[in-house]
């Protein structure tokens, strides 16, 4: 009933998040700086141990969202690197200097992500009509959005999330910033309509980017989620 997602840097990480319980898993380099494309080598060392589905980070710089002619080339590159891989998808977001979607780029990038899962990421919080973003992301065939709802964290944007998921049914919006397995099931009561959890900083120690994944919080977590969806069949 629910989805876990669980940020991986390192091949351990991918071992250890799907061995306790991870549904699926996005992998970044350089986590501290948001997460951005990890590099060849990487993406194929995770191939070869991954056993649950992979969303690779398509993002070449830290810093804003707004790319060049010659970035956009290099993530249309990268995408292709994925696709010949094998993995699942790839979480992407493009803005404009106006801080709207920059349609222009992010159908050259579509256009080389055929077959591909999608996840536009938390970019869209950044956003300066998400009314707006949601048409124009729909439009595009993108069916999943990571966000916390404008807020610091999922919970300072509980009501955003909320009204974005009764109003937007279609849509798949991803909650994921400041939630672990110790919160996670008052998030959830508080916004029961969020079926896919996205967590990083939360499963590792002491909330720390550059730590690995400790198990016993993937599976922590994990826990949390089976007994809220026991809880919801038994009701």
């Amino acid at each position: 009933m629910y989805t876990l997602e669980i940020i991986a840097s390192t091949p351990k990480d991918v071992i250890v998040a799907q061995e306790n319980g991870a549904d699926r898993l996005e992998l970044v380099s350089g986590f501290s700086e948001g997460g951005l494309t990890p590099s060849l080598g990487l993406i194929e060392q995770v191939k070869k141990v991954a056993k649950i589905p992979v969303m690779v980070m398509i993002r070449p710089k830290g810093g804003n969202f707004v790319y060049s002619d010659e970035e956009i080339d290099i993530m249309e590159r990268d995408i292709e690197v994925v696709k010949k891989i094998g993995l699942a998808g790839i979480v992407l977001g493009v803005l404009g200097t106006d801080k709207k979607v920059n349609v222009t780029a992010l159908n050259r990038l579509l256009a080389k992500s055929t077959g591909l899962d999608i996840t536009f990421h938390r970019v869209f919080d950044e956003c300066s009509d998400l009314d707006h973003t949601i048409q124009t992301l729909t439009n595009l065939g993108i069916k999943r959005i990571l966000t916390s709802g404008r807020g610091e964290n999922s919970f300072l944007g509980l009501e955003m999330l909320n009204c974005l998921h009764k109003k937007y049914q279609h849509m798949i919006f991803m909650p994921g910033v400041g939630l672990d397995a110790e919160n996670l099931m008052d998030f959830i009561r508080k916004t029961p309509l969020s079926k896919e959890i996205h967590l990083g900083l939360g499963v590792r120690a002491a909330k720390d980017p550059l730590k690995d994944v400790q198990g016993e919080k993937v599976l922590r977590a994990r826990g949390v989620l089976d007994s809220l969806a026991k809880e919801w069949c038994n009701n």
